[in-house]
């Protein structure tokens, strides 16, 4: 008759909770179905949060599929429906300070089922080890010969790094807008680190724009070959990059005017590298990057 919770009332009190979940899962009550099954040990869990979830996602309502897949533990899932949510909105063209929020937010999900794993692996360690020495060794070891987070990185790219991808390109804009050019040029530069999370155009974009403003004309050259490549381009499009890198080019021959030159930090490395330089080619070493600045 529709009457969900008084049929579930009688169905517990008569003592068959599995028949009380299926009412609740006819009627589409997955909520209290779920709440049952956690209550009463229902076997079934599993399959009934995953058929709950997929409900949810069926009917467009993500956010409360992430909420199930939080208060269950299943960390991976929720980052996963995060992740896609936030390319969803790239798409859409949404605030990217929104986006950068998002993928944070599946980056700590993911972070907490790696936190989980970890100590499990401590717990049954320290079941097995005989002293604080021997706990240490053993976690040592296992940490190096397995990897605690490959169940999560197959399911999903690290959402990190495309917080940091969007971190830095907001940042390049406010720093062109603030005239700090040589910064700006920087962390542009940076960007190319993160085609895969941004797209080749809003990178190489950037990056010629920060290069001109910074009268590296020789990297803004570089910068406007990639844009004339673009895969999917039309001829008019294609025409049009061609047209204004000719028109640029001509007032200002492609060389490099802001570049100061130093010597590799690496110990032991005599190679010569610019304040733009991401990686040193003569060592190969990278050069992490500040968060605040670039």
């Amino acid at each position: 008759m529709g009457l969900c919770e008084a049929a579930v009332a009688a169905y517990v009190k008569f003592g068959d909770v599995k028949k009380a979940i299926d009412t609740c899962v006819l009627l589409n009550q997955w909520n209290m179905a779920v709440e049952l099954a956690d209550k009463h040990n229902f076997v079934q869990i599993e399959q009934l949060l995953q058929r709950y979830a997929q409900h949810l996602i069926d009917q467009n309502k993500k956010i409360e599929a992430i909420e199930l897949f939080r208060k269950a533990n299943k960390n991976t899932d929720a980052a996963r429906l995060l992740a896609e949510i936030a390319q969803e909105l790239r798409e859409k063209n949404a605030p990217m300070l929104l986006i950068k929020k998002i993928y944070v937010l599946a980056a700590f999900e993911v972070d907490s089922f790696k936190q989980r794993a970890f100590d499990a692996q401590v717990a049954q360690i320290t079941g097995t080890a005989t002293n604080a020495a021997d706990v240490a060794a053993k976690t040592m070891n296992s940490l190096i010969t397995s990897d605690i987070s490959s169940s999560a990185d197959k399911q999903l790219t690290n959402p990190w790094k495309g917080a940091e991808a969007i971190h830095f390109y907001l940042l390049c804009q406010r720093q062109l807008y603030q005239k700090a050019y040589p910064r700006a040029m920087k962390t542009a530069m940076r960007l190319i680190e993160y085609e895969k999370e941004l797209s080749t155009k809003e990178v190489y974009s950037m990056v010629a724009l920060a290069c001109f403003f910074n009268n590296c004309f020789r990297e803004c050259s570089k910068a406007f070959v990639k844009l004339e490549r673009l895969p999917g381009m039309s001829k008019k499009e294609r025409e049009e990059y061609e047209m204004l890198a000719m028109n640029l080019f001509k007032l200002h021959p492609p060389i490099d005017r802001q570049k100061r030159e130093q010597k590799c930090p690496q110990k032991d490395c005599n190679g010569i590298i610019n304040e733009y330089d991401i990686v040193c080619s003569t060592c190969n070493a990278h050069y992490s990057p500040c968060i605040a600045s670039g």
